[in-house]
């Protein structure tokens, strides 16, 4: 069995890069996927060209931040100050059908190939708040992967794998519900233009309850295949904790928690006993 360990959000942050890259050297961090309009963006394709066995993907923003493209030109994507929604609002515009595919297509275009002329050899797409599997977005970024020759997308099919009936009123829970869905339907659709993912999927469930011990559950479960992991790893300090209040990040705590787990002997150790085969999309 292959497993990607991806941390999302790289670029967000000096010190959150810091964290990712101390994972991938130090634990069992295989891949990362970078934000091009974030305030770490050039610290984070420092640090990726010097740990080259980092496969790095491009985390697609629609949702926080500024655009890269001017604000005029993707109106419908942004609230009146020039910034992305960060809130539910996005999802509400997605299906009322008043975003702009075009004005979809011109950000992420923008943002993939910014990444790209930084010198970093893009492995996969995937998204902040898994908005790339959603309607009228799933569409574009489909044909970017064709475009770009980025065969290669995070389709987040989680099972349900709780043993807790509370999990079942958990937001975490409805969330999976929704993007399974999405991403299921999406499936023969990647078939049909030659864009590939994972066999297995997980994260989204995990992250609602961060621990060492849910943490080797999991290792355990990984079934034959090849699966990806999600994480959200890094150290905290003043800089980031700006960046999380301004863009309405909500999950900054478990950051440093979630570091420590990957860095954790027992956890390397889990998966030499499991067999599990560390590896990145470069590898799909």
């Amino acid at each position: 069995m292959k497993l990607i360990i991806n941390a999302d959000d790289y670029g967000l942050s000096r010190s959150g890069n810091c964290g990712i890259i101390e994972g991938h050297k130090k634990g069992v961090i295989t891949s990362a996927t970078l934000m091009a309009n974030m305030p770490g963006f050039l610290d984070a394709v420092g640090l990726a060209k010097k740990n080259p066995d980092l496969g790095v993907g491009v985390h697609l923003n629609l949702y926080r931040g500024e655009p890269l493209s001017s604000p005029a030109s993707i109106s419908s994507l942004l609230r009146a100050d020039g910034n992305f929604f960060a809130s539910p609002r996005l999802v509400r515009k997605i299906y009322l059908k008043r975003i702009n595919p075009k004005e979809v297509q011109k950000e992420l275009k923008t943002q993939i190939i910014k990444v790209k002329e930084a010198g970093i050899a893009i492995t996969h797409l995937d998204s902040e708040k898994h908005f790339h599997v959603f309607p009228v977005i799933s569409s574009v970024v489909i044909r970017l992967a064709k475009y770009f020759n980025i065969r290669k997308i995070r389709l987040p099919d989680e099972k349900w794998q709780t043993r807790k009936l509370g999990d079942l009123f958990s937001p975490q829970f409805y969330k999976r519900q929704y993007l399974a869905r999405r991403s299921r339907v999406l499936t023969p659709f990647c078939k049909g233009e030659g864009i590939k993912h994972v066999d297995q999927f997980y994260g989204i469930l995990y992250s609602d309850s961060v621990s060492l011990q849910s943490f080797l559950d999991l290792l355990e479960g990984i079934p034959s295949g090849l699966s990806e992991l999600m994480v959200h790893p890094g150290y905290i300090d003043e800089e980031l904790r700006k960046i999380s209040r301004k863009l309405n990040y909500s999950m900054i705590d478990s950051r440093e928690k979630e570091l420590k787990i990957l860095l954790h002997s027992s956890v390397l150790g889990k998966i030499r006993e499991l067999n599990i085969d560390l590896v990145n999309y470069r590898e799909l």
